[in-house]
């Protein structure tokens, strides 16, 4: 893709620089835009379906290129440069793309970001997705993605966080909460007598490698399946509760371990629904 030698909006003419009428009413369109409100990609986007050059014979606005039009002090004016835009304006998209530029004061490392269990809008029970803008007076707040729903609730991430905590500790200090159902003794007979005539077969010397090795196989899918069953996977619950130290801080790990989903409640409180679905 060409590279222009001058800035958008201006030209050369007898070697001194001038305006270029049609790309400065471009330059007014695109600011007055991003001072209404659109996003630069939006504003890239109108200008290519429109088909407007940004250089001869080149259609290529993107969010970058645009940003720098909006950074570039040589639209104030200068010896070299006419002034295109005033410093009213100038310092206003200034506000407005520092209120925009969220993402220089957030840390991806935060647990807030490497939460991957849903969490659920307890109004409808659908998903619901974390946002920030710095304009509002609640900064983070949760969005439910039902368009029949439309449930916003603002709450601060480290509010969130404790609250987790918190419950994962009511959790940790009392597991015998967690409640345990009868475990399966149909598929436990069955895997018992499966192991017996394995072990005897090997005791005996005698078999047959191909059957025994398809009767090992068929233990062995068994024992799989009962990993995923609601006794096991209460157990193995419970036994990680009655291993675990109450929380200080956020654990990402443990909260992975034993949480399946969060549930958010209107007045900004929460509850746990654990991987066995016992709701805390």
């Amino acid at each position: 893709m060409k590279n222009r030698n001058i800035p958008y909006g201006y030209c050369y003419e007898n070697g001194k620089v001038i305006i270029k009428k049609f790309e400065v009413e471009i330059l007014k369109q695109i600011f007055e835009q991003y001072l209404q409100g659109l996003s630069l990609l939006d504003i890239a986007k109108n200008l290519n379906e429109k088909e407007i050059e940004y250089a001869p014979g080149v259609i290529g606005w993107n969010k970058s290129r645009l940003s720098r039009i909006i950074d570039d002090k040589r639209y104030l004016g200068n010896n070299f440069f006419p002034a295109i835009v005033d410093q009213t304006i100038f310092d206003k998209m200034h506000e407005l793309k520092e209120m925009k530029n969220t993402q220089k004061k957030t840390d991806r490392q935060s647990p807030i970001f490497r939460m991957e269990v849903p969490v659920r809008c307890s109004s409808c029970g659908k998903i619901m997705r974390r946002r920030y803008d710095s304009r509002t007076q609640e900064h983070c707040r949760w969005v439910c993605t039902n368009s029949n729903c439309k449930s916003i609730i603002g709450i601060a991430d480290e509010v969130f966080l404790q609250q987790v905590i918190d419950k994962l500790n009511m959790a940790i200090n009392n597991p015998d909460i967690i409640e345990i159902p009868e475990e399966s003794k149909t598929q436990n007979d069955v895997i018992f007598k499966m192991n017996l005539e394995i072990e005897n077969s090997l005791e005996s010397g005698q078999f047959d490698k191909t059957r025994l090795r398809k009767k090992i196989m068929e233990c062995a899918a068994k024992k799989y399946m009962e990993i995923d069953n609601a006794y096991y996977i209460a157990s193995r619950l419970k036994a990680d509760l009655e291993e675990a130290s109450p929380l200080s801080t956020f654990s990402i790990d443990f909260y992975h371990q034993t949480v399946g989903s969060i549930w958010l409640r209107s007045n900004k409180t929460l509850s746990l629904v654990l991987v066995n679905g016992q709701k805390i």
